[in-house]
């Protein structure tokens, strides 16, 4: 981009540059850049100390099925394994954190329950918060408003009689 700045291993072939994503910092094979300028810094020891064999990774999107939905998601496969970008499990509903005193990982997909107030009676109905927004099963809020609710697996579709 234009502005950005990366810095070349030129011995490897790689560049590395910060990219804003979770990552921070990409690192990938110089023939994906087309950069028309360079330039060495007087203060750098640019010798060769030591050659070091980096992995060719890329991310790449990737659809993981949550629940029955489909979310694209981050990852990168390395050694035969496929790596996923948990922040991007916020998409299916979890909720993606870091406990700094215990040094975790928090992922928390709760069902709690959300009451709801339906001609002046409150009932408790299950949901799962997602981004600030509350989510109710179907079935549950039609059977609320005296609803039945049938699945056309044909056709991915729900019908409320």
């Amino acid at each position: 981009m234009s502005g950005h700045i990366g810095v070349v291993s030129d011995t490897e072939g790689y560049y590395y540059a910060m990219d804003g994503s979770a990552r921070n910092m990409v690192h990938y094979p110089l023939s994906k850049q087309g950069w028309s300028k360079a330039i060495k810094l007087c203060d750098i020891d640019y010798s060769v100390k030591e050659t070091v064999k980096e992995d060719d990774e890329m991310v790449e999107t990737g659809t993981i099925s949550v629940n029955g939905k489909n979310i694209k998601i981050d990852k990168i496969v390395k050694d035969g394994s496929t790596f996923i970008k948990l922040r991007g499990l916020e998409n299916a509903g979890f909720e993606v954190g870091y406990d700094a005193g215990s040094k975790n990982l928090i992922l928390n997909n709760k069902i709690n329950e959300l009451p709801v107030v339906v001609e002046g009676v409150e009932h408790k109905l299950p949901a799962v918060n997602i981004k600030g927004y509350n989510y109710l099963t179907v079935r549950s809020f039609a059977g609320l408003l005296g609803l039945d609710t049938e699945y056309d697996s044909e056709s991915g579709k729900v019908i409320l009689k």
